[in-house]
């Protein structure tokens, strides 16, 4: 930056140009306005427990209704989603990696205050088998 000879130093001037620059800045880090009319969505809390025989996952869901919820399995993951009748909150697609395969015809669910528990059990394990 120059200034001519003779010409009044005024910082002013500089200083208001930093703060419009600055909040111009800002405004890339704002929150949408129109984000409170969208339908908010959230992760839940998950935990998983590793027993010997089986893997439980727990997850904190409170406000759902157990239609609410939707819960599917492969051998491998669990899929959580849902969305509440109310409309207010939806739940945001998990997908839960499992320590080790699971037997899905027996995989159990329940849901009671608040907290969806899925009891899933390990598939066979691989075993060496005898040869006669």
């Amino acid at each position: 930056m120059y200034r001519e000879l003779g010409a009044p130093t005024n910082p002013h001037p500089t200083m208001s140009q930093l703060l419009e620059d600055w909040l111009e800045l800002l405004k890339l880090f704002r929150p949408d306005p129109d984000r409170a009319k969208r339908k908010r969505r959230w992760f839940p809390s998950v935990k998983l427990l590793r027993e010997p025989d089986a893997v439980i996952v727990l997850a904190l869901l409170p406000g759902f209704s157990a239609e609410e919820i939707d819960v599917q399995v492969t051998a491998t993951r669990i899929y959580l989603a849902g969305s509440p009748s109310s409309g207010d909150e939806g739940l945001m697609p998990r997908v839960i990696p499992l320590p080790f395969a699971i037997d899905v015809d027996r995989v159990e669910a329940h849901y009671r205050e608040g907290v969806l528990r899925v009891v899933c059990p390990s598939a066979e394990r691989e075993r060496r088998i005898d040869i006669s």
